[in-house]
């Protein structure tokens, strides 16, 4: 098999174990995918969902903050660059992986850096009408606005905690 169906491939396969939660196994071939592509975010590309140099650096961050590993910060913003210069379909779901996913779990704080990304992500979605990246975007700015509006709420003294774990206010 040529190398960039070994790198498409292979990112199909790290992200089934991603969601079986195999996370030393997605960090051993996230490694694999980065050294095969060797720096070509278009290696491998017509194999799975995008870049997968993109995906795998950003399931490299994700399993770094997980375990709690230096380099994972650095990793999420190169995923991010990588994919924003592939499909918006990729540029979603990566901006998902990372930055939404960090924050969703308390790992980064929603700030206005993640909301302009967030931003970008979805006017690059609707601007060519791919509804699956649209759908992506949508779910990740909603995490980031979530947890910035519930920043508000505890800066104004309204609560302790992200959305799960902020006091509200009692009715009645």
């Amino acid at each position: 098999m040529c190398p960039d169906g070994r790198v498409g491939i292979t990112e199909v396969s790290t992200t089934r174990r991603l969601e079986a939660g195999e996370l030393d196994e997605v960090t051993r071939w996230a490694e694999v995918i980065i050294d095969l592509a060797a720096g070509d975010p278009a290696k491998g590309v017509g194999f799975g969902l995008g870049s997968p140099l993109a995906t795998a650096t950003a399931f490299r961050g994700l399993v770094g903050w997980v375990k709690g590993r230096s380099g994972w910060r650095q990793d999420l913003d190169v995923a991010i660059e990588l994919a924003r210069d592939n499909n918006p379909q990729h540029f979603a779901l990566v901006f998902v992986w990372t930055v939404a996913a960090a924050i969703q779990f308390v790992v980064l704080r929603a700030d206005d850096r993640a909301l302009h990304i967030g931003e970008e992500v979805l006017r690059t979605s609707e601007r060519v009408a791919d509804d699956n990246a649209l759908m992506f975007a949508e779910y990740a700015v909603g995490i980031v606005l979530l947890w910035l509006r519930d920043a508000g709420f505890r800066d104004s003294g309204g609560g302790s905690g992200g959305p799960r774990g902020r006091s509200r206010p009692r009715r009645g």
